[in-house]
């Protein structure tokens, strides 16, 4: 057996767990040169080097390697079509740290502008261009079951056609002339096209704001009493980070359309 490796000795050649050894051959992308029926102890040679090394170039490109064997045509492997789709995954993921990052700055933009004010204080705060996601509520927002299956609704969504989403989640309340409608609504930093969970743009504007504890049932009445929610209003609640810890701070942000 001189000729060949154990698979300890192997696997210690490119610095790698025996263990993904044992997944490589589980799957079909690097079976042992020879067997031993009886002890049924794994040998390599040194020629399957160079098996690994695709490999581990495939890992290191984040290609699955439940997909490798796709890559190869008449036992050699096609080296262009391997690099081609590693560079694209590369640009998606480059795309998705892009946005990634462009929502923890808009998130930090509002919660380091929110700070300015003081708590239970009426003050006027000019927010920049935003896009919203939001989807209607099926209740009233006394429902909390409904609140969450709406939450849920467009986070599945918004995953779905990559849509990065600002944490936290807000409440849009919206006033017309007989009715009132109730939204569950994420900031995103990207510009989305209307689609079936309505992506609205709301335009630079002077909103009028107060902070106050209150929990999400509470929102309607702590508008109502605070602003003049009269037809064509809209009020926006999210919850924003304070140094006092205190539980279910919501900034209300109102404005007329």
């Amino acid at each position: 057996m001189k000729k060949f490796f154990t698979i300890s000795e192997f696997a210690d050649l490119r610095d790698i767990n025996i263990n993904s050894l044992r997944y490589y051959e589980r799957i079909g992308i690097l079976t042992p040169a020879y067997t031993d029926p009886q002890t049924k102890y794994r040998y390599y040679s040194d020629e399957q080097l160079i098996q690994l090394d695709i490999i581990k170039l495939a890992v290191d490109l984040e290609i699955p390697l439940k997909t490798l064997k796709s890559y190869f045509k008449n036992g050699a492997l096609d080296n262009i079509t391997l690099f081609e789709d590693s560079k694209a995954l590369a640009i998606t993921k480059i795309k998705e740290m892009q946005n990634r990052i462009a929502s923890i700055n808009y998130a930090l933009y509002m919660f380091e502008d929110c700070e300015k004010y003081l708590n239970n204080e009426l003050y006027t705060r000019t927010i920049k261009k935003r896009t919203l996601m939001v989807k209607e509520c099926e209740n009233d927002l006394s429902n909390v079951k409904a609140v969450s299956r709406t939450t849920t609704a467009v986070m599945k969504y918004a995953k779905s056609k990559n849509i990065p989403l600002v944490f936290p989640m807000g409440i849009m309340i919206l006033y017309k002339a007989d009715t009132v409608k109730y939204y569950v609504c994420f900031h995103t930093a990207i510009e989305v096209e209307n689609g079936e969970l309505n992506a609205i743009c709301l335009p630079e504007a002077e909103f009028e704001c107060i902070k106050k504890k209150c929990s999400v049932s509470e929102y309607r009445t702590v508008a109502e009493s605070t602003f003049n929610c009269s037809e064509g209003t809209i009020v926006l609640a999210f919850a924003v980070p304070n140094k006092d810890n205190a539980d279910n701070l919501i900034e209300f942000q109102t404005v007329r359309l």
